[in-house]
């Protein structure tokens, strides 16, 4: 259903450098788009508000990036022949910091 911007909240997105930053313009772009006033129904805004929080993504734009890749992107693996049905390697993920760094610095000593 459409909210008061004209398009639904399933198809909108709020992206910050930080989880915490998001969660603020959530509650910000919340706030806009259903004021509380005495006039209208209390109940039933809250209601609505909940609902199109609830379908209103928000987040950092490395994990709204992450999301994209692992929908929608995938890997070549490198040990299937290219003919093979399955050329395609494990979903992707993100490296734990540590892990990246043994990889980059085996990577470095093979140069």
């Amino acid at each position: 259903e459409e909210i008061g911007v004209g398009c639904s909240p399933d198809s909108m997105v709020i992206l910050s450098f930080t989880n915490r930053d998001a969660q603020r313009l959530k509650e910000r772009a919340l706030d806009y788009l259903f004021p509380m006033s005495e006039d209208n129904d209390n109940f039933a805004t809250q209601l609505w508000r909940n609902q199109t929080s609830q379908q209103l993504w928000s987040g950092t734009m490395h994990a709204f990036s992450l999301a994209i890749l692992q929908k929608y992107g995938s890997c070549p693996n490198p040990e299937s022949s290219a003919s093979s049905s399955k050329s395609f390697g494990p979903p992707l993920r993100v490296l734990p910091a540590r892990e990246m760094r043994n990889r980059v610095s085996a990577s470095l000593k093979r140069l």
